[in-house]
């Protein structure tokens, strides 16, 4: 009568601490903080990822994100679910943030891997200063379209800089002009005498 008393504690313990998914959002593959850096007036990618979704799948998101608008501009965005999954998706743009949202068709994603790129932004630097790029009111569903919680988010810096000054021929450059001049001139008195 202990022994199955001890039988069912066990049993009970380990339904309790059955292992969930714990999805990571980033603005790279490695799971942190990122810094990019352009010139004013040049595009940048930057890549979403998803990672720690190990033994669960992602069946759908919809998520806002950030970014300051007098410093960056959001060109154009690019979903990469076609080696995940089939999804339908949608973006949504407006003054310094776009919405991405998408919900997965496929009854079966079991062999979706644990981290993939969800899509990547393409972004103008329109000033020079700092964009921030962070997640906000994120939802996330696994492939039976129950929630699935956020244990992180990470956020990214654009630093926008200041195009650098034209390169201006040096002084060697001119000396070398007058030198070939020189030489010419000294080559045709030669001629004359």
């Amino acid at each position: 009568m202990n022994n199955l008393r001890i039988v069912f504690f066990m049993l009970f313990m380990l339904a309790c601490t059955s292992v969930s998914a714990a999805p990571i959002l980033s603005f790279g593959n490695d799971g942190q903080n990122y810094l990019y850096s352009v010139y004013e007036g040049e595009s940048l990618d930057v890549p979403i990822w998803i990672s720690g979704l190990d033994p669960e799948n992602l069946g759908g998101f919809d998520m806002t994100i950030n970014f300051d608008e007098p410093i960056t501009e959001l060109i154009s965005s690019e979903f990469n679910l076609a080696d995940v999954g089939t999804f339908i998706y949608d973006t949504v743009g407006f003054y310094g943030a776009v919405n991405l949202s998408a919900v997965s068709l496929d009854l079966d994603l079991s062999s979706q891997p644990s981290s993939f790129q969800l899509a990547t932004l393409t972004f103008s630097a329109l000033n020079v200063g700092m964009s921030q790029l962070n997640f906000d009111d994120v939802l996330l569903s696994d492939d039976l379209g129950l929630s699935l919680g956020l244990a992180n988010s990470f956020v990214a810096n654009i630093n926008v800089m200041d195009l650098p000054p034209a390169s201006v021929p040096g002084p060697s450059a001119f000396s070398l002009l007058l030198c070939g001049l020189f030489l010419l001139s000294f080559r045709n008195r030669m001629l004359k005498l």
